[in-house]
């Protein structure tokens, strides 16, 4: 992301100070990079918090055990997706779903439906995932599906929407957990508002930190 070419404000959040070292020698002295520390909020009020910071009309949320591919495509696809459009409000680009049928979840308590996206490199979890994007965003090639809930990292969203719904629900965690489910409820959140979820393939790598 530093060494985007997009002239991309890039906000992260340091959390628990353990690499702020480390980030400060990347990211000190370059206009358009913000190093906050937070104080282990963790993840739902720090991208609230950092949300309030830029005035992007488009915001790219990742975790910090996801990497981007070398290449600026993910970005540039993004934007063309949101720009033809108009009612799209979140874009994930890593996992999707939409949970038909009365498959259920129980240790989360939710629908367990067909998911989408990369196949994931466990052997016990490839049982369970995932189907392919098998349609295209209009007036490109870029695959594309439209989907009920999407899983965070990354997600992009269009901030005008993230203000006005009032940004990811507090109350799907307490300050320092991990927020199970804030994601997918944002997506829903997105659908009743009259807007619209979609899903398309980033080429991130996931969890680099295991």
């Amino acid at each position: 992301l530093l060494a985007s070419t997009q002239g991309l404000e890039v906000l992260v959040a340091d959390d628990s100070r353990s690499d702020y070292d480390a980030f400060a020698s990347a990211m000190g002295g370059k206009e358009g990079n913000f190093l906050v520390y937070l104080h282990n909020l963790h993840e739902i009020r720090a991208y609230n918090k950092l949300a309030r910071m830029t005035l992007a009309p488009i915001l790219a949320m990742l975790q910090d055990d996801d990497a981007p591919p070398g290449k600026d495509v993910w970005l540039s696809q993004a934007e063309t997706i949101f720009k033809s459009i108009p009612q799209l409000a979140v874009l994930g680009g890593f996992r999707g779903r939409q949970d038909l049928g009365y498959m259920m979840d129980t240790r989360h308590g939710f629908m367990n439906g067909p998911k989408y996206g990369p196949q994931p490199t466990e052997e016990w979890e490839k049982k369970k995932c995932c189907n392919a994007i098998l349609h295209a965003a209009p007036k490109s090639k870029v695959p594309f599906m439209y989907v009920y809930k999407v899983n965070m990292g990354p997600v992009l969203v269009r901030r005008s929407f993230f203000m006005k719904s009032g940004m990811f629900l507090r109350a799907m965690s307490c300050a320092g957990d991990a927020g199970i489910g804030f994601d997918f409820e944002f997506s829903i959140r997105a659908w009743r508002d009259g807007w619209r979820t979609g899903l398309y393939y980033s080429q991130f790598e996931f969890d680099i930190a295991e």
